[in-house]
């Protein structure tokens, strides 16, 4: 799906991001020139917009996640791993629309957390 997200060469656009999970949130990212130029509400100040999430980047964020399924690792140790990536992406413009990361930390005696986000409200802006 990230080859034909890419292939529409879609620059500018917003979109409002939910992070859900222990930190839940809901932002607006206006991204113009694939750059993040606005967040709205300006709640999340402290992140440098250079690096804030684009579509783009979210799909970096799920193949880092598929090819690193682990969390932490201390002294060799791994604490936590990914088991399941569940995704949902729009038949449009081919942006996830859902995804759900379920992990397990069995050594830590837990075996059933997970987060998520959420893509809503997908328009596309002029320059």
């Amino acid at each position: 799906m990230k080859s034909k997200w890419l292939s529409l060469n879609i620059q500018n656009y917003s979109f409002k991001y939910t992070n859900g999970g222990m930190a839940n949130f809901s932002n607006t990212y206006v991204v113009k020139n694939n750059i993040v130029a606005k967040i709205i509400p300006d709640t999340l100040h402290h992140i440098d917009t250079t690096k804030a999430y684009t579509i783009a980047r979210l799909y970096d964020l799920i193949e880092n996640i598929y090819e690193n399924p682990y969390i932490r690792k201390v002294n060799n140790r791994t604490y936590c791993i990914y088991n399941q990536i569940t995704t949902s992406y729009d038949s449009q413009f081919f942006f996830p629309t859902n995804c759900i990361f379920d992990y397990e930390c069995k050594n830590m005696g837990v075996t059933d957390l997970g987060w998520g986000f959420n893509v809503t409200e997908f328009k596309l802006i002029s320059k």
